[in-house]
């Protein structure tokens, strides 16, 4: 499961998105996060300061100790495709509250994860297969 910087701001602010997978999926599937999400991480730190930096930060501290890091095609510069690209070539899940991003994966047929807002639920739609 392809992890994305909304999913990762998310567990900076306490959401426990991995546990409520877990707890639908019966197992505990890979998370992975791409250097990319890292470095937008750092970049929205740098530009909205203060708090926010703070957040950043520890959103990348937790994908550090919680998930697999992952450099992958650092020619493609826009995170969204990599994400994409990647999921692709791994069948892997794609968690994000993105709509253009879960909209892209559905298209591609990967499952996706996300959060639904009202209900403070995790949602997942597809398969996971690991």
């Amino acid at each position: 499961m392809v992890l994305d910087t909304n999913m990762l701001l998310l567990m900076a602010e306490g959401f426990p998105l991995l546990e409520m997978i877990e707890e639908q999926v019966a197992f505990k599937p890979e998370c992975v996060v791409l250097t990319h999400s890292l470095r937008e991480l750092e970049a929205i730190g740098e530009r909205e300061g203060g708090l926010m930096r703070k957040k950043c930060g520890l959103a990348a501290r937790i994908a550090r100790e919680k998930c697999r890091i992952v450099e992958y095609r650092e020619d493609l510069k826009n995170t969204d495709d990599a994400i994409i690209e990647y999921a692709v070539l791994n069948n892997a899940a794609v968690a994000s509250n993105d709509k253009e991003l879960r909209r892209r994966a559905r298209e591609k047929g990967l499952s996706e994860v996300y959060l639904r807002e009202e209900s403070r639920r995790i949602v997942i739609e597809g398969l996971l297969e690991y």
